[in-house]
């Protein structure tokens, strides 16, 4: 973002954790709930879609209802005007989970040949499985 704020709302940003094509994810604190957050914070260029703020707050609401162990808790979705930004800023907050991210797993595994034991693909695997079939008896496709 060229212009990203230092606090959305109750939130202050502290760390870029990382970014991919909806926009960029920063280790945040909650100062009205004292707690460590993580918030997406989508791209502009989305916002310029008529439906994105209606599917922003509809989906962020059926994500915020899902309650499992193998899914991250979406907390909060939302649009904010902050000080420092040019216009409208759309976020998502969850639950911020200390560790390394799936996708560095595999960067630090595969990608140098040194591949996690099969016990530990499946375990993976099942946890993967039970998260996706939740979300879908709860009608999430």
């Amino acid at each position: 973002m060229s212009t990203t704020p230092q606090r959305i709302g109750k939130y202050e940003l502290q760390k870029l954790l990382g970014f991919g094509s909806a926009g960029e994810v920063w280790k945040s604190y909650d100062l009205q709930n004292r707690r460590d957050v993580a918030i997406k914070i989508f791209y502009s260029d989305l916002q310029s879609d008529p439906n994105f703020m209606k599917r922003l707050l509809s989906q962020g609401q059926s994500l915020a209802s899902l309650h499992h162990p193998n899914i991250v808790r979406i907390l909060d979705a939302n649009m904010a005007r902050p000080k420092e930004a040019n216009g409208t800023v759309a976020y998502m907050v969850m639950e911020y989970i200390e560790g390394t991210t799936l996708a560095d797993s595999i960067r630090n595994t595969s990608r140098k040949g040194a591949f996690p034991a099969v016990s530990e693909i499946v375990s993976l695997f099942t946890q993967l499985g039970a998260a996706i079939d939740y979300v879908h008896e709860q009608g999430i496709v």
